[in-house]
This record gives structure tokens, sequence and C-alpha cells, in this order.
């Protein structure tokens, strides 16, 4: 197998165009992964010859580890290369073409000389250190980037306007329809390249971040400290806010009653019901008596519906022992019925007792 060169390529200065900035990406994309490569090939080794088996084992797996991060970095690396020959190949096509072009920021008269797709992020925010940082510039720069363009959009027609009447309007709407596209593609660069260089540098950040803090143990102990901390705080507020609703409430029944006569028991239960714990409580009293009274139900309606069938078990033996209201007699059996000897008798229109047995 014949093994074809790659030929080198200038990865420091800045891409000329798209072509350019391919080459260099595919040139970083293979030194990364040949560090990764090294290390996978070299920490089994390290560990065998320090620890034995074990570091054997802990080398594979840093090796492994390596190589991961640096296929990753080398992706990054192609794809913010590439981005870059993209943001530099509409000038090389304008210089190939028109050779005493102005060269305005932008393509738009008044934004001063510099690339048809200028960046809006500054250089200070140009390498985020990770992806967090990277999301924020890049989204910062798409927000400046739409704002000067619809500005443009708006503006560039109402100047040609004043300047050239009808002509002048149809060419201010060309400006500001160039200056939008060239601004919005612009910031949309600035956010896709700011988002590859973040998750880049995020391996580096972590591994800043652990050797900081005294490794992986105290990094997670940190981050334990850090959520207890923060739970701590909620859990302040909440029963600051708690018992500032209930002295508040105290406060007022005691304009309105300042000898605590009148209404003092029931302003008292309303204030111990007031506020988050109060009305916490109440939810959970009435999620309790809800749950309760369902559950009674369907061990009642399952009782029924195995007597209906015949079935001998029983669910709830509370239901089924509980003794069952007296089924009410016909109205003519209540008339036939003989009357009791301590049931008083009518005759005629004195009302007499017969004397007990």
């Amino acid at each position: 197998m014949i093994p074809i060169p790659i030929p080198r390529v200038d990865t420091e200065k800045k891409p000329e165009h798209v072509g350019v900035g391919l080459m260099q990406g595919f040139t970083k994309f293979g030194d990364q992964v040949g560090e990764g490569a090294k290390k996978l090939w070299h920490k089994p080794q390290e560990g065998l010859q320090s620890e034995g088996k074990l570091g054997a084992v802990k080398g594979v797996g840093e090796g492994l580890l390596g190589l991961t991060i640096g296929v990753g970095k080398g992706a990054c690396d192609l794809v913010g290369s590439t981005l870059d020959g993209v943001r530099a190949t509409p000038d090389a096509v304008a210089d190939a073409t028109m050779k005493d072009r102005a060269r305005n920021k932008h393509g738009v008269e008044g934004e001063g000389e510099g690339e048809l797709l200028e960046s809006y992020v500054e250089e200070d925010d140009k390498e985020p250190a990770h992806l967090g940082k990277g999301l924020v510039s890049g989204a910062t720069g798409l927000g400046r980037a739409l704002s000067s363009g619809l500005t443009d959009l708006a503006m560039k027609p109402v100047e040609g306007a004043k300047e050239g009447g009808a002509l002048g309007f149809a060419k201010g709407l060309g400006f500001g329809a160039l200056g939008f596209g060239t601004k919005a593609a612009s910031g949309t660069l600035d956010l896709a390249t700011n988002l590859v260089k973040g998750a880049r540098n995020t391996p580096d950040a972590i591994g800043r971040a652990v050797e900081e803090n005294g490794g992986v143990a105290g990094t997670a102990a940190n981050l334990q400290r850090g959520v207890t901390t923060t739970f701590s705080a909620v859990r302040t507020s909440v029963t600051n806010m708690a018992k500032g609703e209930a002295a508040g409430s105290t406060e007022d029944a005691l304009e309105e009653d300042p000898k605590g006569k009148g209404k003092g028991k029931e302003d008292g239960s309303s204030s111990s019901s007031g506020g988050v714990a109060g009305a916490a409580a109440n939810l959970q009293r009435g999620m309790s008596g809800g749950f309760s009274a369902l559950r009674s139900s369907v061990s009642n309606a399952a009782s029924s519906f195995q007597a209906f069938t015949g079935e001998g078990h029983v669910l709830n033996p509370e239901a089924a022992t509980a003794p069952q209201p007296a089924a009410e007699q016909p109205a003519a059996e209540l008339e036939t019925a003989p009357q009791s000897s301590s049931a008083p008798q009518f005759k005629g229109d004195a009302m007499q007792k017969q004397p007990d047995c």
C-alpha cells in the first residue's frame, strides 16, 4: 500500500479561502489524532513499568481517553478552519474579479474598511475557554450582526430617497439588503465558530479545574459543597419568607384588634396556616384525605362487585362486616302487623294504654 502524502500547510496564518481552510483543518486533525495515538501506545507501557498489570490497565484507559480527546479536538479544528476559510472566501472572489474594489466592511459604505464577512466578536472573546463562553460570545456576535443588519435594511432606503428620490430609494434598498445579508451571515459564522472553539477547549478547561481542586475527589467535593450551599440558601429564603408572611399577618391582626379580643382564635388559626409552610401543610393534608377517600371508594366498589358475582373473597373486611341498614317494610305489611302490648290503642276519642303483662 503506497501512502499518499498530505502536503503541509501553515496552520498558524489565516486561510485565504475555503480550500486553504480545509487543508489547514485536515492537517490539524492529523496532528491531534497522532497525539492521541501516541498516548494510547505509551500509556499502557508506562503503567506496566510503574505499577505492573494494574498500571497497564490504567494506562489503556488513559490512552483511550487521550485518543478520544485527540479525535474530538481534531474534528473541531477541521470544522473551525473550514469556517474561517468560508469567511474569507467572498473577499478572495471579489479581489479576483475586481482589482480596485472598495474594501468596505460588510460591503456597506460608512462601515469602515474590513472584510465582507467581518466578525462581530471582540478579540478577547475569539478563543473561548469552554463551550459555555463560546455560546455566550457567539450569540452576542449574532445579536449585534442582526441588529446592525436590520438597521441598514430600514434606514438605507430612507437615506437614499432623501438624496436621490425614487432611484436613491431603490439603491438604498439594495444596499440595505446587501448589508443585512452579509451581516446575518457574519453573525451566523460567529456563533458556529465560537461554539466549535469552545467545544475544542472544554477538555483542557476541565483538566485545569481538576488540577486546581486537587484531583477528581477534590472537584467532586467542591461540587457537592456548592450544591449543598445552594439548597441551604433556597431553604433559608423560603423559611424567612414564610416567617415574614406570618409576622405580617400577626401585625395586621393586632392593628385590627389591639387588645386581642374578638377574633383571637380565628386570627391565630389563619396566621398559623398562612405562608409557604402552612400552604404546604394544607396541601399535604388535602392530598392525604383525597387518597384515603379514593382508596375507601375503590374497596367498597370491589366488595359490592364480589358480593354481586357471588365470590367469597372480600378486599375490605370493614366494608363486609359493617352493619347494613334495615330494609323498609312495605306499607301493606305495616298496616296488618300486630301491635305490641306496650303500644297505645285508640278506642273512640279516648286513648287507653293496656297494662304490662
